[in-house]
């Protein structure tokens, strides 16, 4: 048992295979397709609403605590060990979402959550195993942060409009200056964040934005350019909905 909590996992030639990357995708989107199939049978029965909400968020609160718990007792707290990756603090906000309904959060998560979940799931770490732990607080955070800001989208009708995701932008901004700042200065990757070089993207897709002050230009390029693409695509998601709704209540202006 102690084995299954280990960080890295013995074999360093392993690499996680085709399987172990698309069974949490095909998951994910069979339980996207649940919820929107079912949505009329949850939105009238307001408990089995809270059941499925509190059901995702005790799962992913277990999970994220077990993992920082275990992480923390075997490595100690480092600078390099903190929950301020993107995808976790959107985890964390994923959590209080579905048990508190707040609109500000899931304006936030449905861009931050989706997209940064969308692109782990996709570039997978390569050296995760189904075998140990890290594989899955992996994948059930991530797809959970896709999950619950698109069961909201479906069941509850949030629709974020463009200043949402404007403000969701600049929000970005706020949080990865300190975030850069402590990534100079700790040697981490919080955010993918570098100043001077393109250090925090070591190891990821994010490598081919450039070196230097380049790469910073391009990072907030490739931000702004995501978050105005999946707004675009949130709003055809949003004409649908309002074609298939059986009383036509999307009021709500994108």
């Amino acid at each position: 048992m102690k084995d299954f909590f280990v960080l890295k996992i013995p074999n360093e030639f392993y690499r996680t295979s085709l399987t172990e990357q698309t069974i949490p995708i095909i998951l994910l989107c069979i339980a996207i397709g649940i919820i929107y199939f079912y949505k009329d049978k949850i939105r009238a029965k307001e408990r089995l609403d809270k059941i499925i909400r509190y059901s995702i968020g005790i799962i992913s609160l277990t999970i994220f605590v077990s993992y920082y718990i275990s992480v923390w007792i075997i490595e100690g707290i480092r600078p390099d060990n903190l929950p301020f990756h993107l995808c976790y603090l959107t985890n964390i906000l994923c959590i209080i979402l579905a048990f508190t309904k707040n609109r500000s959060l899931f304006n936030f998560s449905i861009f931050a959550g989706v997209l940064g979940g969308i692109s782990s799931l996709i570039s997978v770490d390569m050296e995760l195993s189904w075998r140990y732990f890290k594989y899955y607080q992996f994948m059930v955070g991530h797809t959970m942060i896709v999950l619950v800001p698109i069961y909201f989208l479906i069941i509850y009708k949030y629709i974020p409009t463009f200043k949402d995701a404007i403000k969701v932008f600049l929000l970005l901004q706020v949080i990865g200056m300190p975030m850069g700042i402590f990534n100079e200065i700790y040697k981490t990757n919080y955010f993918f964040v570098s100043f001077g070089s393109n250090a925090a993207s070591k190891g990821t897709f994010l490598t081919f934005l450039g070196d230097g002050y380049m790469y910073l230009f391009n990072l907030e390029l490739l931000a702004i350019t995501c978050i105005l693409v999946w707004y675009l695509v949130l709003k055809f998601i949003y004409k649908i909905l309002k074609s298939h709704s059986l009383n036509n209540d999307y009021s709500y202006k994108m």
